[in-house]
């Protein structure tokens, strides 16, 4: 069962990079059209920027929605396939910390608030409120 799966990842994983270019090549465009859209929505401050590093997870995000409505196996694939994918992004990049796990930290680089309500109200506003 789990050989089956590694094979499945390993298959989606070859026909991409057939398909596509090069990932870190991938998030970086993907990120300036983010970064473009999210500044020309007003919500991303001048001057901050999504990064190529940020990419994968904003896309582990999505996935994650779609298996909130339910079980998808591609779902569960494509996740997979992005960790593989950041694991082999160049190492210079992991070591200089691009990759936020702390959310505070990537609010604060980024300008933006994390969402935290209907309003999207930042968390720090959420817990200045609760104080």
């Amino acid at each position: 069962m789990i050989e089956s799966f590694v094979e499945r990842i390993r298959s989606v994983m070859k026909k991409r990079q057939g398909n596509y270019a090069p990932p870190r090549l991938n998030f970086e465009i993907e990120a300036r059209l983010v970064t473009t859209f999210l500044q020309g929505r007003g919500l991303l401050r001048p001057g901050k920027k999504i990064t190529a590093e940020d990419i994968p997870s904003l896309r582990l995000l999505a996935k994650q929605a779609r298996l909130a409505a339910g079980f998808h196996d591609d779902s569960w694939l494509d996740i997979v396939g992005y960790a593989e994918t950041v694991s082999q992004l160049d190492e210079e990049q992991l070591n200089d910390g691009a990759f936020r796990t702390n959310p505070r930290e990537a609010e604060e680089s980024l300008g933006i608030g994390v969402a935290g309500g209907a309003e999207g109200s930042s968390l720090r506003e959420e817990e200045r409120d609760h104080r």
